[in-house]
């Protein structure tokens, strides 16, 4: 038996079905992948590592939590991931 050949997604087309649909989904070179649900631990770690903004006063960083969509642009990829930190130190 052949294996299925798996034409890949463009960027474009992912872009435009994740504004319409109701769920997330990860995207990596073509290939769509649907979110798996968290947990109330995953949420608890989150939520405690979110608060670790508060130890960062000597820097300009956001902490950002749910729903950031990121993009990778080297290997062509969108992730949610569970938190995201920006900026630079203020030294």
């Amino acid at each position: 038996m052949k294996a299925a050949l798996v034409t890949p997604l463009p960027v474009q087309e992912y872009l435009e079905g994740e504004q319409r649909s109701e769920i997330r989904h990860e995207y990596v070179a073509g290939q769509v992948y649907v979110m798996a649900g968290a947990k109330l631990r995953h949420n608890a770690i989150v939520r405690n590592l979110a608060m670790l903004r508060g130890q960062h006063k000597n820097t300009f960083r956001e902490f950002f939590i749910a729903d950031m969509k990121v993009r990778v642009g080297s290997i062509d990829a969108f992730y949610y991931p569970d938190i995201v930190v920006t900026g630079t130190d203020r030294s």
